[in-house]
């Protein structure tokens, strides 16, 4: 009997304490608390990055639209050409500024019988949607048949939303002006444009709430540059043209005087 209580004695040896299960259950609770901290923590980085990332695609996509458009600037002169036109915009208040111009930044297709010639305008909206989102909307209008008979309405495109003020400038070179009309400019563009908008901050208290940064756009017109070239190609044409009728005058004296030689 005493050696049978002895070996149950010796069995019960390696199992474990009450103490040594709650010290193990409190370390892997511990160790669980962490992990779950580490990865709530990367899937809401995500979720930031990720909202961040799409927050910025509607600005690049502006950016890159409104750089297009003037890089590929028309002059006032010509058929599918007309006046440029900026300033502030008296559909909105002081805030606000319009731009309109002529590009050649149409997509042609086969589908459609339009060229790449373009008339854009670009301004803001009061949103037509009813909502509680503050400010205003960016829009761009384009208007494909130039040669149109009547006013046809544009094609009214929205790229940001939440603006809070849209402020355009235009470079002569020398100085900055609130607005420019090309035909009181002898037909003339600007030699660069800047654009400047801000948009609406949000009002929660939520610290992760990101806050909307300002953006300002600088743009040259390479018209002026395009326009130089033409006009130094054409002093260089007529110097050779002057340079070939001077050198075709003095072939024809020297073969004058050679044939008098000859008769003498």
């Amino acid at each position: 009997m005493s050696r049978r209580i002895h070996i149950s004695n010796r069995c019960s040896r390696h199992g474990f304490t009450l103490l040594e299960v709650i010290v193990a259950v409190v370390m892997v609770s511990i160790l669980i608390g962490a992990l779950y901290s580490a990865f709530f923590g990367a899937v809401r980085l995500r979720e930031k990055t990720y909202a961040a990332i799409e927050a910025d695609l509607p600005k690049s996509y502006a950016i890159s639209l409104i750089k297009q458009d003037i890089q590929n600037m028309i002059g006032p002169a010509g058929i599918l050409a007309g006046t440029m036109l900026g300033g502030p915009d008296e559909n909105m208040d002081e805030n606000y500024d319009f731009l309109e111009f002529f590009t050649a930044s149409g997509l042609t297709s086969r589908f459609e019988p339009w060229g790449d010639i373009q008339k854009v305008e670009y301004a803001a909206m009061k949103p037509v949607w009813s909502g509680d989102e503050e400010g205003n909307v960016l829009v761009r209008k384009t208007t494909r048949n130039l040669l149109a008979t009547t006013a046809e309405d544009p094609d009214v495109q929205i790229l940001l939303k939440r603006l809070q003020s849209l402020q355009v400038a235009f470079y002569d070179g020398q100085n900055w002006y609130d607005s420019w009309d090309s035909t009181s400019n002898d037909d003339e563009l600007p030699v660069a444009l800047r654009v400047r908008m801000n948009f609406v901050q949000p009002e929660s208290e939520d610290v992760d709430e990101r806050t909307e940064l300002p953006v300002e756009v600088f743009v040259p017109i390479r018209v002026q540059e395009m326009e130089a070239v033409e006009s130094t190609e054409t002093e260089t044409d007529e110097e050779s043209s002057g340079q070939e009728s001077n050198n075709g005058d003095n072939s024809q004296d020297d073969s004058s005087q050679q044939n008098r030689g000859a008769e003498s």
